[in-house]
C-alpha cells in the first residue's frame, strides 16, 4: 500500500484551515477564552486540534483548497475571522451579565474597594467577577458549550473549509448583540438600582435636614450590607436569566452561520 503524496497534503491543508476556524472560536469563546481563568494557550491549541480532528472524519475527502501561498493565507484569515465572530458572539451575550454585576459595584459602594489584578495590574471589579464567574459556571451546567458547538459544526455544513467569508449583515448583527450586553447588564443591576434608589431619596431629604449626620460617609456599610442582601436575594432570578441567555446563544450561532452562508 502505497501513500498519496499529494492526497496527504491536501488533507493538510484542509485539517489547517479546519484548525484555524475552530480553534479561533475556542479563543474568543466563554470559559477558555474568559479572562478570568487564565487558560493557557496550549490548552486552547489542543482542544483546537481535537476538535478539528472530529471534523475532519466527517467531512468530504474531495475538497479543493488552493496550495500554500497568497491565496491560501487569504482564506485562513477568512476562517479565523469566522472563528472568532463566533466565539465573539456567544461571549457577548454573557458580557452583559459581568457588565450589571459592576454596575451593582457602583450602586452599593463597593466599587471604592475594588482590587487590583496582580496578573493584569488592572482594577478587578468584586461583584462583576462574581457574576462573571456565576454565568461560567452556568454555561457549563447548562450546556452552553454544545450550543456553541453545535453552531460552529453548522458553518462547516453550510460553508466548507476555504470557503469562510463574512456578509455584510453580519455586522448590524454583531452591533444587536452589542446592544444587547447593556440591556442585560440593566436587567441584572435592576433590583440593586431600585433598592437604593428607594433608599437615596430619603437620605437626601436626611441630609437637607441634618447636615451634621454626614451621611455621605456613615450609610456606606448600611448601603454595602443592604446590596449584598439584594444581591442574595437576586440568585434565582439570575440562574433562570442567564439560562434563557445562554438558551440564546444556539439561535445566535445559527443565525451566525446563515449569515456566513449567505455572504456576497
Amino acid at each position: 500500500m502505497t501513500l498519496d503524496w499529494n492526497l496527504l497534503q491536501d488533507q493538510f491543508r484542509v485539517f489547517l484551515l479546519v484548525f484555524v476556524r475552530l480553534t479561533a472560536m475556542v479563543a474568543a469563546a466563554p470559559v477558555l477564552g474568559n479572562t478570568l481563568l487564565r487558560v493557557p494557550p496550549q490548552m486552547i491549541a489542543g482542544l483546537g486540534s481535537a476538535l478539528s480532528l472530529v471534523v475532519m472524519m466527517n467531512l468530504p475527502s474531495a475538497l479543493a483548497v488552493p496550495p500554500f501561498g497568497l491565496e491560501y493565507a487569504l482564506r485562513a484569515g477568512g476562517e479565523a475571522l469566522v472563528g472568532l465572530t463566533l466565539g465573539f458572539t456567544a461571549t457577548l451575550i454573557l458580557a452583559g451579565i459581568q457588565f450589571g454585576g459592576e454596575v451593582i459595584d457602583h450602586v452599593i459602594g463597593f466599587a471604592i474597594s475594588d482590587v487590583i489584578d496582580p496578573i493584569t495590574n488592572e482594577s478587578a471589579s468584586l461583584i462583576g467577577n462574581l457574576k462573571g464567574l456565576l454565568a461560567t459556571v452556568l454555561f457549563l451546567a447548562l450546556h452552553g458549550h454544545h450550543h456553541l458547538f453545535r453552531g460552529v459544526m453548522r458553518t462547516f455544513d453550510l460553508v466548507p473549509p476555504g470557503g469562510a467569508g463574512l456578509s455584510t449583515e453580519v455586522w448590524p448583527h454583531l452591533a444587536a448583540l452589542s446592544e444587547a450586553v447593556f440591556t442585560v447588564g440593566l436587567q441584572v443591576a435592576a433590583p440593586a438600582i431600585l433598592v437604593m434608589t428607594l433608599i437615596w431619596i430619603p437620605e437626601g431629604f436626611l441630609a437637607r435636614m441634618v447636615p451634621q449626620l454626614n451621611l455621605l460617609v456613615n450609610d456606606v456599610p448600611m448601603r454595602i450590607g443592604i446590596g449584598l442582601f439584594v444581591v442574595w436575594l437576586g440568585i434565582g432570578p439570575f440562574v433562570h436569566l442567564t439560562e434563557g441567555l445562554i438558551e440564546s446563544i444556539a439561535a445566535a450561532s445559527d443565525r451566525m452561520a446563515l449569515l456566513m452562508a449567505a455572504r456576497g
